[in-house]
């Protein structure tokens, strides 16, 4: 529930009920990190699903609860045995790394923005998931 209160001659927004310290608890690096490992193995089936047969190439997610990997697989070899082309996901303490032979290497945190939203933040900007497994993934995927 908003409620407008006048203070110091200001009109101000706030939400009383608004309970920053669960949401803050629950904005965590492995959280966010699990949710992007589901949301990338989609965007790889998503990938796969626009490429036809005769592309001779299509992607391929593997993971686990601390990292996760997506490469690209030409003729049915992956092209690590003569071009290597991936992109890795990990935790790096508190941060989630990303590296790999396509884009260069970052890492963000996690943090609860003023909205109240949980977001990854790389310096001072802050990114949704989607735009953060984008930044990652579409030199790989196009």
């Amino acid at each position: 529930m908003t409620v407008k209160a006048l203070v110091t001659g200001v009109i101000m927004a706030t939400d009383r009920d608004f309970d920053w310290v669960t949401t803050r608890a629950s904005c965590s690096v492995q959280g966010v990190f699990a949710l992007l490992l589901l949301e990338t193995e989609k965007d790889v089936k998503r990938r796969n699903s626009l490429l036809g047969a005769e592309k001779g190439f299509r992607f391929e997610f593997e993971g686990t609860e601390s990292s996760f990997q997506v490469s690209k697989i030409i003729n049915g070899l992956s092209s690590h045995a003569y071009n290597p082309k991936s992109v890795q996901f990990s935790v790096n303490g508190e941060s989630i790394a990303v590296s790999g032979s396509v884009k260069a290497a970052f890492s963000a945190t996690v943090a609860l923005n003023n909205d109240g939203d949980c977001r990854l933040k790389i310096g001072d900007e802050e990114l949704m998931n989607w735009q953060f497994r984008m930044r990652a993934l579409q030199e790989l995927f196009f």
